[in-house]
């Protein structure tokens, strides 16, 4: 069984239970959305968190950002990461479609960016 980082059943319990995330639908800025487009972004962030960030948590903790020759030097990691998370749309998943966003609410982006921590604090 892989290691837990983070519990969905109580992120979702938050999201839609005590801070109501579904009626955000409402607005006509958010109408092209639904709770079952909130389930699929954090369903999707839940998968590159196990399989993107998780796995490479350890070594990247050990291997941390260090000044060489006036240049910063990363993880090798973070180029594959950067790269998912830019042609994935989760950079500015917020921002509005007309800026190439997807127009999701601040509430479950940053639910999305939760996640990414809790998977990989080096990498978030």
């Amino acid at each position: 069984m892989a290691e837990r980082f983070v519990s969905e059943r109580n992120l979702r319990f938050m999201l839609y239970q005590v801070m109501e995330a579904e009626s955000l639908t409402r607005y006509p800025y958010y109408g092209d959305h639904s709770r079952e487009t909130f389930d699929l972004v954090l369903d999707t962030a839940m998968r590159l968190a196990r399989e993107l960030l998780k796995p490479v948590l350890r070594e990247m903790d050990q291997a941390p950002p260090r000044l060489v020759d006036g240049r910063v030097m990363v993880h090798p990691a973070v180029r594959k990461i950067m790269r998912e998370c830019g042609e994935g749309g989760w950079i500015a998943a917020h921002a509005p479609y007309e800026l190439g966003g997807q127009q999701l609410p601040l509430l479950i982006t940053s639910a999305c960016r939760f996640i990414f921590s809790a998977a990989n604090y080096s990498a978030s």
